[in-house]
């Protein structure tokens, strides 16, 4: 799905429980627009948004995350939360 175009019709009618984004974060260019871009598209469609990286304990993923999040914070505000799950 290209986050840029308008979402499909059967896709608009529906609603989810759960948008999950496995292991794409770190593709990406401009991370702070590509999740900018998902809330807008599924603002009111999808209950939570479950973004998943790999190695998210490795340094410099560590680092992008939260220079990340704290950008989408500062755009989107409230309603943004962080969980986070580690393996045992």
């Amino acid at each position: 799905m290209d986050i840029t175009r308008a979402l499909p019709e059967p896709l608009k009618s529906e609603n989810w429980g759960f948008l999950l984004i496995p292991e794409v974060l770190e593709h990406i260019d401009n991370k702070v627009d590509f999740i900018k871009g998902v809330f807008k598209q599924f603002n009111g469609l999808v209950g939570k948004v479950v973004i998943i990286v790999p190695n998210a304990f490795y340094k410099e993923i560590l680092i992008m995350l939260e220079t990340v999040l704290r950008r989408l914070i500062q755009t989107i505000g409230s309603g943004l939360h962080l969980t986070h799950c580690r393996k045992s």
